[in-house]
């Protein structure tokens, strides 16, 4: 994870960094959620917010939607397409890198993938022989 990510170790400390991201105002933010902008940030700094990571590392190990988890609506299952953590974690070094360090990592990977498939396949086949 890139420095700046990791040292936000608070819920208030990733919301805000958020915010700033996507250039959403803490009234814009309240209003999308249907919360008074005033009670959002008390919320946001004086609840007891430690249970958050809790819930989140029950959906990683249960394979369901946080959202789900958390409010439930939605879907229960997780899609493809949501990330795990160590997905995340991957994700945040690659986009810290240059485009060029990019270029040289997809390559490598690429490669890899190419030599584990050939390898598993070779595997198999020998295992049927």
């Amino acid at each position: 994870m890139s420095n700046v990510t990791t040292a936000l170790t608070t819920l208030s400390q990733r919301v805000r960094y958020a915010q700033k991201r996507q250039l959403i105002s803490t009234r814009d933010l309240a209003g999308s959620v249907r919360q008074d902008p005033e009670k959002l940030a008390a919320w946001l700094e004086s609840t007891d917010l430690s249970g958050t990571v809790f819930l989140a590392q029950l959906a990683d190990v249960l394979s369901v939607n946080l959202s789900w988890l958390v409010t439930g609506l939605g879907p229960a299952e997780r899609l493809e397409e949501e990330l795990d953590s160590s997905d995340i974690e991957l994700l945040s070094v690659v986009r810290n890198l240059s485009p060029m360090s990019r270029a040289a990592l997809l390559n490598t990977a690429e490669r890899m993938l190419d030599t584990e498939q050939t390898y598993l396949a070779q595997e198999r086949s020998s295992q049927h022989s």
